[in-house]
């Protein structure tokens, strides 16, 4: 489209402005100052003066060539106003238009590469598909242009009508399009709102009655979607994806980039069958590779001498030089080669050997675990240094290979992982508990395996504490655990008195630390306490009250209990609002009066 004033081509229409620079060369078109303005059209044009409409009509043509508009507007449904419009994007080109002139078609044939004379058919050239000339309203297409270009070499001209500075495109994403051809309101709007003629506007009536009538109406919405952009997408498939054949000889594809799978063998604490060995889906010893293979028969002879390990501890205790190779995330596979795991119970998250159930012998009481969840504690760097201050008892980070990161001594604790095991503990303040000889009968299979309540709930406060400690930067003096040692190996209704700080009011030297752990050491202890046995001591305390009536107020110092005013017996442990031994409220020995706290939670598990 060429602006209007522009200088016009010479010679339009008849030959081309073209010179030849030299003989055998290609001839030098002469290029009008004309400017024109291009428009990409996204149809295929059929019908040019639809096509016109379609990006708003002559006049809209006119004013972009008189630059008082700066875009155009596609409708994709010329006439209907219903139908969002597609903003144009202006760029800038240095395109050039041409015209190609070609001879019209006779409708005479002759055989291909031939010379001889031309011949008519029998039937008409207007029934043949190609003797008729193509319409110049029908855009021709590029392949049947190219050859038309072949078959009249020589014969054809070329003319340069001017340069095109500027395009207009379209490269928005169309909007849905709601049809409303049945309905009554868009039609009324349609035939007698949208003309704009005020005679018919008095026409348009709405529906005054009220309520939900058969077939309402949904008027759809002025928009049907925001995204203007087209989303590309293309399409590839994973490269590590391989196609193989199974054993019938069908393709499949494998993803070789999968870790390999686990078969970890994980029994459940009350299961009354473990494992006698390894998954049959394991593969062969032979297939691993070497560094693995060495580190799976490494830990065979591990626990062939020590049938329980945490995953810590046997880490550290496989050779380092193999481990090194694999790294540190390839040991996972390992257990599955060795043994099992329980879910839950008092040796959870531990590995132990096939064939090997820790329940049915004492022995193996030194192998049982205990997992602590602390917090991440606030540290605060010296704004001088940027460093965290060292300060005694500072927890250890996992640096590399180490071989004592899951001992704990007392002193230091490598904190990354939560398990220990009893054996493990190697604190001089801890070895009178983890040797004790005075042990449960039978194995309680939930928790506390074959230690006592008491004596368990007293290891795992002891521990807790030092690693609280630690994390604080604070030292640790073991005159604290004292009056706790000294607390029973069975906590049960005739002692229950004695695991609370109320026992020790008149104890001046009990420091508000002492009393937590006291609290604490109860409430974990009382998780376990076999009912029989509390119904037992219950039974003993009614016979001995009917025998020897005790007065008002008098407390009973072997029962642990006291009488009221009615005659009443009340435990000591009772007096608080839950049932004996319930860590509901504790007094805070710290202060006057009867100020009371909520304990602090023991974050102790045995998962």
């Amino acid at each position: 489209m060429s602006e209007p004033g522009a200088d016009q081509p010479q010679g339009s229409g008849t030959s081309p402005a073209k010179r030849y620079t030299s003989a055998g060369l290609s001839p030098t078109y002469h290029i009008p100052s004309a400017p024109i303005i291009g428009i990409e059209h996204p149809c295929i044009i059929k019908n040019k003066d639809r096509g016109i409409q379609s990006i708003g009509g002559l006049s809209q043509l006119q004013k972009l060539v008189n630059h008082t508009a700066d875009d155009l507007r596609l409708n994709l449904r010329p006439g209907n106003r219903e139908s969002a419009l597609i903003k144009s994007i202006k760029v800038q080109t240095r395109d050039v238009a041409i015209r190609v002139t070609l001879p019209k078609r006779t409708g005479l044939k002759r055989k291909r590469g031939s010379d001889g004379p031309f011949w008519t058919p029998n039937s008409s050239p207007a029934s043949l598909p190609d003797a008729s000339p193509p319409s110049p309203d029908v855009a021709i297409q590029a392949k049947c242009f190219l050859r038309n270009l072949q078959d009249n070499e020589g014969q054809y001209q070329i003319e340069v009508v001017g340069q095109v500075l500027n395009t207009y495109r379209f490269r928005d994403l169309p909007d849905f399009v709601f049809s409303t051809a049945g309905s009554p309101f868009m039609n009324q709007m349609r035939d007698k709102i949208l003309p704009g003629d005020f005679m018919k506007w008095k026409d348009f009536i709405l529906d005054p009655s009220k309520g939900v009538k058969p077939n309402t109406e949904i008027i759809p919405p002025p928009i049907g979607t925001v995204l203007e952009l087209p989303f590309n997408y293309a399409y590839l498939e994973n490269t590590m994806v391989r196609t193989a054949y199974s054993a019938t000889g069908e393709p499949v594809t494998l993803n070789v980039s999968l870790p390999r799978r686990q078969e970890n063998q994980h029994t459940p604490w009350d299961e009354p069958v473990v494992p006698v060995g390894p998954s049959t889906m394991l593969p062969a010893l032979a297939s691993l590779e070497a560094p693995m293979r060495r580190l799976v028969l490494a830990a065979r002879d591990l626990f062939a001498k020590r049938p329980i390990y945490t995953r810590r501890a046997l880490f550290n205790s496989l050779p380092a030089e193999d481990l090194a190779i694999i790294g540190q995330n390839a040991t996972k596979h390992i257990p599955q080669f060795v043994g099992y795991v329980f879910i839950g119970g008092p040796w959870s998250k531990a590995i132990i050997r096939f064939g090997v159930d820790p329940r049915k012998d004492r022995e193996l009481r030194i192998y049982q675990t205990m997992t602590f969840h602390l917090d991440e504690p606030v540290r605060k760097y010296d704004k001088h240094t940027g460093r965290v201050p060292k300060k005694p008892g500072e927890i250890m980070r996992y640096m590399g290979h180490q071989t004592d990161s899951h001992l704990f001594d007392g002193t230091k604790a490598y904190m990354e992982g939560k398990v220990w095991q009893i054996c493990d503990l190697t604190d001089p303040l801890l070895t009178p508990l983890t040797t004790i000889d005075d042990l449960r009968e039978e194995c309680h299979l939930e928790s506390d395996g074959w230690f006592n309540n008491g004596t368990l709930a007293k290891i795992k406060v002891i521990v807790r504490q030092k690693l609280v400690n630690f994390r604080k930067g604070e030292d640790v003096d073991d005159s604290v655990f004292d009056k706790l040692l000294t607390l029973p190996e069975i906590y049960n209704t005739k002692n229950a008195h004695l695991f609370t700080s109320r026992h020790y009011k008149q104890d001046l030297d009990l420091g508000k630390e002492e009393a937590r752990m006291l609290e604490s050491v109860r409430a974990i202890a009382i998780r376990t306490m076999d009912d029989s046995v509390m119904s037992k001591d219950r039974e003993a305390g009614e016979n001995s009250r009917n025998e020897e009536p005790a007065e008002d107020g008098q407390i009973d110092e072997a029962e642990g209990e006291d009488v009221d005013q009615r005659g009443t017996p009340q435990r000591a442990d009772q007096r608080g609002n839950g049932h004996p031994g319930s860590p509901e409220q504790y007094e805070d020995m710290s202060g006057d009066g009867d100020e009371h706290r909520e304990p602090d939670p023991m974050l102790i598990d045995n998962e």
